[in-house]
């Protein structure tokens, strides 16, 4: 009965030492993740306005280029513009039969 007991004994003090050898570790590690999350740049309001300035020369950039660019390219190759996608789904003119 005495073998069972002092394993048992050895196990509880045993455990309380190897989690107190962890804390350091993880606080370490958390203060790593803190220093490199500091590193980062923050957005500022200039940079969020310049990114959206940025989106809408591109957005119109597109569609200049699918309502004329390539359209005018088209004509002057002498080819049929492509059809947007999924333009086929939509309803056309209805025909009275």
């Amino acid at each position: 009965m005495l073998k069972p007991l002092s394993t048992l004994s050895i196990l509880l003090i045993l455990l309380p030492v190897t989690c107190a050898q962890q804390a350091p570790a993880l606080d370490a590690l958390k203060h790593e993740a803190f220093e490199e999350t500091d590193k980062l740049q923050t957005f500022t309001q200039q940079m969020v306005d310049q990114a959206k300035t940025t989106l809408g020369t591109l957005s119109a950039m597109g569609s200049q280029m699918q309502t004329s660019m390539l359209p005018a390219l088209a004509a002057q190759l002498k080819m049929q513009p492509i059809p947007k996608p999924f333009d086929y789904l939509r309803p056309g003119p209805t025909e009275h039969v």
